[in-house]
């Protein structure tokens, strides 16, 4: 056996966080590599196991954040569902840029790539672009107002 082979070694492994299905394929290949290294140990280079421990229970944690990122975007989805439910049959202001806001009523909710959208008598907004609730002014112009609304 070359011993030169052995301590040249140097894998080249990276690691994307783009989507679930990276993610799932990432920690598979962690432990692909984390399993090879412990059945072929460097002579030259040998490691303790605590190290390995050690990065076993950093990926452990990379993972339990991951999970809690996914559940927070979750929970805050449900309550933009749930917000907008309340807006059902009311009239509401929304900000469309440029100092703009447009009033008008909200029919639906609706979830799209995974934005929660207010459905109205004359268009979708997000929820974000929501404004003020309540008596609008200017409602009888399309709900056109040039002028910040005064309730947030």
């Amino acid at each position: 056996m070359d011993v030169d082979k052995v301590a040249s070694y140097q894998p080249n492994v990276q690691v994307s966080n783009t989507n679930t299905k990276n993610n799932t394929t990432d920690k598979d290949m962690f432990l692909k590599i984390l399993a090879a290294e412990l059945a072929n140990p460097d002579p030259l280079n040998a490691q303790d196991n605590t190290q390995y421990i050690s990065q076993l229970a950093q990926f452990s944690s990379l993972e339990q954040a991951q999970n809690l990122s996914v559940s927070m975007g979750k929970l805050l989805q449900s309550q933009q569902i749930n917000e907008g439910s309340a807006l059902i049959g009311r009239k509401a202001e929304f900000n469309v840029g440029n100092g703009k806001y447009v009033g008008d009523t909200v029919r639906c909710v609706r979830v799209a790539e995974g934005d929660v959208y207010l459905e109205c008598d004359n268009g979708n907004y997000k929820i974000d672009q929501v404004a003020g609730v309540g008596d609008i002014e200017n409602d009888s112009k399309g709900g056109q107002s040039s002028e910040k609304p005064e309730t947030v």
